[in-house]
């Protein structure tokens, strides 16, 4: 499902000024029909709230070469910090597995 396929996401490209899923300039509109371009999309907003330090840019913002190189190394800087806590939860794993298996021969038997 692509709740699932977020927790593995080291970045995202959103649609600009789409109604779901833009980062900023999307249409929010008045009670009188009149709208401002301040709001941001339904889907971006829940993404970027369960996932706050995501890296997250609009693919019309892509085209500039600064923009572009600022969100790659975003995502390589998340995927490293990603990997690392997969490590890490790895390793604490493991050494507390290896912690109760000495435990369990050092008990006496009953």
């Amino acid at each position: 499902n692509k709740a699932q396929l977020l927790d593995t996401a080291h970045g995202y490209i959103f649609a600009d000024r789409s109604p779901s899923c833009g980062l900023a300039g999307v249409k929010v509109f008045t009670a009188d029909d009149t709208f401002t371009r301040a709001g941001r999309g339904v889907f971006a907003a829940a993404v970027l709230t369960a996932h706050p330090d995501l890296p997250a840019v609009d693919a019309g913002t892509l085209n500039d070469r600064d923009t572009l190189l600022r969100f790659a190394s975003a995502v390589a800087r998340y995927a490293g910090i990603r990997d690392d806590l997969h490590i890490r939860k790895r390793d604490d794993l493991h050494i507390r597995e290896r912690a109760e298996a000495a435990i369990a021969d050092a008990a006496p038997a009953l």
